[in-house]
């Protein structure tokens, strides 16, 4: 750690890599805007307990996507990006990929209908039904535009894939609820919103694959659906902010209690954007290194992301907490939405210190090994919630995270060290540590809106102190 890390590390960055952090960081911004925009108005146009049984079914509904469009993304982003970003193939393998998913998220769609008063039983929310069928063609378009983003991220256009399915829903949505406040539509429009973002964008995208220049469509073996039914376990059962844990809030808790902590996990989820930009560019490249048996070269690309990894996650979070106030203030009766905001942050920073497990795990085809993680992590989730959340109420959930991301990940790096491969920034706990402790002494002892301010403030402090190395390498020298 010295003087001549930030430059060192801003020359190996300046590539495409920074550049498609540059722009995805614009677009982040965009997304963070819109979400602000499009939470206060779904407040308006609908009372706070039905936006939260609204957003227990946008939930169910976004891992089924998930599960589904990461089953088949995952095998075009495999072949893909080992025939480095081979155009032919990709249309390809996409025309196959839109077949298969497309059939079987309409069959999902069919079976979401069919029983929606039974899947609302479940919850002991009879208002959730009317959501289960109004949104439910977000399982359709949702699962395509997921295979879409695969196969942008396998050819390393991470910008035009930020562009197509995120930049461009999320500024239908912003339209849409602007309108529809605008006309004093009814409620049952938020739904339609709500899915027509992710639809319009697939339907322009779609010509692409269609193109009659390519002929031909790709074929599939019983171990590319074994890898990506692997995969789309992982990426649906990992998925514990905005998913799992959304599950588990409308189990054990009221319709407003749903409603503050989908604001709060709603804008937590983007704590961790900036860094899953660069992943997404690393992605791509981890692939070839693999292939090429270059292990060196996939440790000297993990060393890179980890010294960026936590200022960008906790600069990101501060800028995000600081804002929330506002936000919630405007929404609603929401304050209680603050220090669990605060509370999310912690399992993100732990997180940090094991940057570029999913991309080592995927890239190296150990597809079972992916699945079993995010089953134990949402397993630990579960059971924690469930035992802890008549004890700590709502917050049982971020502390169930904060101990799955912890344990989860230091077991997966004690496996990987049989490749030689470095997960595991110890030096990090440096910092770390007394970070996320005095974050939940915050939550503990401080009002909603002091907490918020004063955490917002602590995480700015600390990601600036991370980028300055002469200050980093005095603080850290002390304990070596």
């Amino acid at each position: 750690m010295g003087n001549s890390v930030l430059p060192q590390l801003c020359q190996k960055l300046l590539s495409s890599r920074l550049r498609s952090a540059i722009f995805g960081s614009g677009a982040r911004v965009f997304a963070l805007g819109s979400q602000f925009l499009v939470l206060i108005l779904m407040n308006r146009l609908m009372p706070k307990d039905a936006f939260g049984e609204l957003m227990i079914v946008f939930t169910i509904y976004r891992l089924i996507n998930l599960g589904l469009g990461s089953s088949f993304g995952s095998i075009v982003l495999y072949h893909v990006s080992r025939h480095s970003g081979d155009h032919v193939l990709d249309v390809q393998l996409m025309r196959c990929m839109y077949l298969f998913g497309g059939a079987v998220s309409l069959a999902v769609l069919g079976g979401a209908v069919a029983f929606a008063p039974q899947i609302a039983g479940l919850f002991a929310k009879p208002g959730m039904v009317e959501w289960l069928v109004n949104l439910s063609p977000m399982i359709v378009f949702g699962t395509l535009l997921q295979i879409t983003a695969s196969s942008f991220d396998g050819r390393s256009q991470v910008p035009r894939s930020i562009m197509v399915t995120e930049v461009m829903p999320n500024a239908i949505r912003m339209t849409g609820f602007v309108l529809a406040w605008l006309l004093g539509a009814p409620a049952y429009w938020v739904a339609v919103i709500l899915w027509v973002g992710p639809a319009l964008p697939w339907c322009v995208d779609v010509v692409r694959v269609l193109s009659p220049t390519i002929k031909g469509i790709g074929k599939l073996t019983w171990w590319d659906l074994r890898y990506g039914g692997w995969l789309g376990s992982y990426s649906m059962l990992g998925q514990q902010l905005q998913g799992i844990d959304m599950l588990l809030v409308g189990t054990f808790f009221s319709s407003t209690i749903a409603a503050d902590y989908s604001i709060a996990s709603r804008l937590a989820s983007f704590y961790p954007f900036l860094l899953q930009i660069v992943m997404r560019t690393v992605m791509p490249k981890v692939g070839p290194l693999f292939h090429a048996g270059d292990i060196s070269g996939v440790n000297t690309l993990l060393s890179e992301l980890s010294r960026i990894a936590l200022p960008m996650v906790a600069g990101l979070a501060g800028v995000i907490i600081g804002v929330a106030p506002f936000v919630v203030h405007m929404s609603g009766d929401y304050i209680p939405a603050l220090p669990i905001m605060v509370a999310l942050v912690v399992a993100p920073l732990i997180g940090t210190m094991f940057v570029g497990v999913e991309a080592v795990l995927r890239m190296s085809g150990q597809g079972a090994i992916i699945a079993m993680v995010s089953g134990s992590s949402s397993l630990i989730l579960c059971l924690g919630s469930f035992a802890l959340h008549k004890v700590l109420g709502i917050y049982a959930l971020p502390a169930s995270m904060a101990l799955s991301t912890a344990l989860v990940n230091y077991s997966v790096t004690l496996r990987v060290r049989r490749m030689r491969i470095t997960l595991f920034n110890s030096q990090r706990l440096v910092m770390l540590v007394p970070l996320c402790i005095t974050l939940v002494t915050f939550v503990i002892c401080l009002p909603s809106l002091v907490c918020a301010i004063l955490s917002a403030v602590l995480l700015l402090a600390a990601a600036g102190f991370l980028v300055l190395p002469r200050y980093q390498a005095r603080y850290l020298g002390l304990f070596q």
